[in-house]
């Protein structure tokens, strides 16, 4: 299945990065917003299963897919604020947030705010759909 080509991107594109979002469709049901739905495509829509990071406090987080992991990285470079970490608005159920994705072992992981979790009843080891939209600026 090829990656839909960009009518609009989330930034401005370097003519040395891919300008091809790799975004997975996903059925309307998720509640996830789609191209279908009258706004623009997120730039990265998956379904992953929660889990916890434990640190100073437990953290819980969605883990980008590898095929989206290798696409973020290039593109990193012209978002991140440091660290490696890339800016983003999300949407999960009927809920949006703003995060930053965090670099971690090759891969990104998306950050579930408590209020994301309690607004949509998400629970540790449920599967759940998010879009994610770069930010930049």
């Amino acid at each position: 299945m090829g990656d839909p080509t960009p009518s609009r991107p989330a930034f401005e594109w370097d003519d040395d990065l891919p300008a091809v979002r790799h975004t997975r469709s996903s059925s309307d049901q998720d509640g996830a917003p789609d191209a279908d739905d009258g706004g623009p495509a997120p730039d990265l829509q998956f379904t992953a299963e929660v889990v916890e990071w434990r640190g100073p406090a437990p953290f819980h987080f969605l883990v980008v897919p590898e095929e989206e992991c290798a696409w973020l990285t290039e593109v990193m470079r012209e978002v991140t604020y440091g660290w490696g970490m890339v800016p983003v608005t999300g949407r999960v159920g009927e809920t949006d947030f703003s995060t930053s994705l965090w670099p971690r072992q090759g891969s990104f992981y998306v950050p579930l705010k408590d209020a994301v979790r309690r607004a949509e009843g998400i629970e540790l080891g449920d599967p759940v759909t998010v879009s994610l939209t770069i930010r930049s600026g």
